[in-house]
């Protein structure tokens, strides 16, 4: 079967259990061919919301390193409280980026609920691969609220996709709503910085500031039984 390990068992928990979110990728590993078309494949037979399309991914790979440069320092980071930019450096350091994009704005709570079990699936996909992973969802306000920004983005992906690689979702021109609103990261990803206190976590990587420390994990199972099952 395409996608599972030869000799491992395709549910087992294990693959989980190693989850961790990603901060930073190994750039000298890159995933297998046939494990990323497999992920491309898989993507054909994800549930929709409501029969819609209302997003696409953009396959971003080792070679598109410029886009994915371009994500990180433009798209994928917050503003904190203090004042402090936290850029999400998983998306420019992982080989392979899938980013999902809305479509239609008046459904985008629709477009989002869509994307969230897409992105679900391809990262559970990943993990049976042996692939580590990072959900990139955190797009500063900024972003949202410069008409620049979006459309230099579009511009990007008419560049890199060629204007009739989207004509399929009814994006023809630059003028037709689309922007990007999480991103998939997918690789080896490297151990988390060590450190005592908060700020022993960030670094800086190509001159932004970054989170390379653990991710807090779920205390909760998230998962509720009915009494007479507890």
């Amino acid at each position: 079967m395409i996608g599972t390990p030869k000799g491992e068992n395709p549910m087992s928990i294990d693959n989980w259990k190693r989850r961790y979110t990603v901060r930073e990728f190994d750039k000298n590993f890159i995933p297998k061919k046939e494990d990323i078309d497999y992920l491309l494949e898989v993507t054909k037979y994800i549930p929709t919301q409501e029969s819609r399309e209302l997003t696409f991914w953009l396959a971003l790979g080792p070679e598109d390193q410029a886009f994915k440069t371009w994500l990180f320092e433009n798209v994928h980071y917050i503003q904190q409280p203090n004042g402090n930019f936290e850029h999400m450096y998983a998306v420019a350091s992982a080989p392979w980026v899938f980013t999902n994009c809305t479509l239609a704005s008046d459904f985008e709570y629709e477009a989002f609920k869509m994307q969230g079990m897409q992105a679900g699936i391809l990262m559970s996909e990943a993990l049976q691969l042996g692939l580590d992973v990072s959900t990139i969802g955190c797009i500063d306000d900024s972003f949202h609220m410069s008409t620049e920004k979006q459309m230099e983005f579009k511009r990007m992906a008419f560049e890199y996709f060629g204007d009739d690689a989207f004509a399929d979702y009814g994006v023809t021109s630059l003028d037709n709503y689309f922007k990007p609103s999480l991103s998939v990261c997918i690789g080896k990803g490297l151990p988390y910085k060590q450190g005592e206190k908060p700020s022993d976590f960030f670094d800086e990587r190509g001159g932004k500031r970054v989170h390379l420390g653990p991710k807090e994990k779920r205390s909760k199972n998230g998962m509720i039984f009915p009494k007479n099952r507890r």
